[in-house]
């Protein structure tokens, strides 16, 4: 199979027609009413399979792409990531220039090494790189071209089968203390709270990328951490104990301990 790789930051492969400008500089088409997958014409080639600029806003209809390897569904209006399903042998997952805001509906993906989000709203909570990495697996290097560090996959190799479920559910990964039944009440809660839009329902707009949702949530639950202490700021050593430790960051110490395996 040919390759598709390309050097950090340069345009989407040529396939069968797709425009090689970048999208982000396609204006993004304005979707009045919700529209899936079965509804628009996917360019395939080479084992990618190009959705970029559909006005999409549900990837109902991908189903399972056994050959896909590559997956372009950057600027679109994708609000969550329900109905993507296991991609057995995909690598790359371009989600650049949406509306997402959580990881909800991502699930793992084992082959998976890369994957772009740059330009959702969700990019501004200082997290997700790390729930990227909880939600696809241990197969993912890099996020919008930058490999994982040490410090994040420590991070997210404490978390919780609780929590990484509830990441999946859409939930923001913070440091706050809390139990099973916590974990197991917040996925309860956003299996309820779940939206799922009608063909006929107009869209509601959307928070900017520019700057941070005013809440992050539908729930309490949903808390950012402050941003004073930023992730890639951090360094570590490790304990007598075996346990990680943090330097200058308390919380990130309270919540390594607190996730535990």
């Amino acid at each position: 199979m040919a390759s598709l790789a390309s050097p950090a930051g340069s345009p989407t492969p040529h396939i069968r027609g797709i425009s090689s400008q970048p999208p982000s500089k396609i204006p993004k088409k304005k979707p009045l009413f919700p529209k899936t997958v079965r509804e628009v014409e996917a360019k395939v080639g080479l084992g990618a399979l190009s959705l970029v600029n559909k006005g999409l806003t549900s990837l109902e209809g991908l189903g399972v792409r056994p050959n896909m390897v590559k997956l372009y569904a950057q600027n679109n209006h994708l609000r969550d990531l329900q109905f993507l399903e296991v991609q057995p042998h995909m690598r790359e997952l371009h989600l650049e220039d949406n509306d997402l805001t959580s990881l909800r509906g991502l699930e793992s993906q084992p082959k998976v090494e890369h994957i772009f989000v740059a330009g959702n709203p969700l990019c501004n909570h200082p997290l997700h790189r790390v729930m990227c990495l909880i939600a696809i697996g241990n197969s993912l290097r890099k996020v919008d071209s930058i490999s994982i560090s040490q410090i994040e996959r420590v991070q997210a190799s404490r978390v919780s089968e609780r929590a990484r479920k509830a990441v999946r559910l859409g939930w923001l990964l913070d440091f706050k203390r809390r139990t099973d039944e916590q974990f197991d009440m917040i996925a309860k809660e956003f299996q309820r709270e779940a939206i799922h839009f009608e063909p006929a329902r107009p869209l509601s707009p959307i928070p900017s990328s520019s700057s941070p949702p005013s809440s992050w949530s539908l729930s309490s639950h949903m808390r950012p951490i402050s941003p004073d202490s930023p992730l890639d700021s951090l360094s570590s050593s490790v304990n007598d104990t075996g346990r990680t430790q943090f330097k200058d960051s308390p919380e990130m110490n309270d919540f390594a301990s607190n996730t535990d395996p």
